[in-house]
């Protein structure tokens, strides 16, 4: 109906990829968008042969976290003062196949 359902910004560097934001709307929430979004951006990581996929989620945001501990992320260290008001952040990893 012409309305954004969600979005997700990537960004690729050598054989690295960067999930940079992932986003849904609250109407959109909990009907698999999430899910569609993070599997199209690791399929695309995936065919330029991106060996090793990054992620930051706030410490705090239990969801986010969860979210891509879902998809196969691990927590590898927590970031001091990433966000711009002072919030910490765990840098998260996820290995590709291929």
């Amino acid at each position: 109906n012409g309305k954004v359902a969600g979005f997700v910004i990537g960004k690729i560097s050598g054989n690295q990829g960067t999930i940079k934001l992932i986003a849904v709307s609250p109407d959109y929430r909990g009907k698999g968008v999430g899910k569609g979004l993070m599997e199209y951006i690791l399929k695309h990581f995936a065919e330029k042969k991106i060996k090793k996929v990054m992620a930051h989620s706030r410490i705090h945001n239990k969801a986010g976290c969860d979210f891509l501990k879902n998809f196969g992320f691990e927590i590898i260290k927590t970031v001091e003062n990433y966000y711009l008001n002072g919030d910490y952040a765990y840098l998260m990893v996820k290995k590709l196949d291929g």
